[in-house]
């Protein structure tokens, strides 16, 4: 039996996304004022170095805007990284065989596993905004991989039928 699902989270903004924002267009505006202030050196190229300055900002405005997309095929969760809805890039694939631990970071149970990070080599946030907030640790290049991650009950009922004895719902 062939097991295809996907689920898309939005992350959530924190307080470094909002004072990337600010910074943006605080130097879009002093770089506008700049261009304006040094109009006529520039040869009437102004208009369009304002408009350069204006898309650029709008661009690296859209880079906030982060979307992971998970893709459950067989016993591999594919993770990709959306960015303003536009482009997509691969952060990580992990193997549900082959994991050491999935469980909810808020379970008693397992509370000691996640507070343990001495042998954990990299850590991944691709958790969304709602949803029960689960992690998987797996040996990878180089040690102990752990992922964050706000997956939905049809991947987690999958994902604990693929391994019973590493997944705990």
């Amino acid at each position: 039996m062939d097991i295809f699902i996907e689920y898309i989270v939005k992350k959530q903004k924190t307080g470094l996304d909002y004072l990337k924002m600010l910074g943006i267009v605080v130097a879009t505006l002093f770089l506008w004022m700049l261009v304006l202030l040094f109009n006529h050196y520039l040869f009437g190229l102004g208009l369009f170095i304002i408009a350069g300055i204006g898309w650029g900002a709008w661009k690296l405005l859209q880079t906030t805007s982060l979307e992971y997309e998970y893709i459950l095929t067989n016993a591999e969760l594919d993770i990709d990284k959306i960015i303003a809805r536009t482009r997509r890039k691969r952060v990580l694939t992990v193997n549900f065989k082959e994991i050491l631990l999935c469980a909810r970071v808020d379970d008693p149970m397992f509370k000691a596993e996640f507070n343990n990070t001495s042998n954990v080599v990299k850590t991944y946030d691709v958790a969304g905004n709602s949803g029960q907030k689960y992690f998987v640790e797996y040996n990878g290049e180089g040690g102990k991989i752990r992922v964050l991650f706000t997956p939905n009950e049809k991947i987690m009922e999958s994902v604990k039928k693929l391994a019973p004895r590493t997944v705990n719902l």
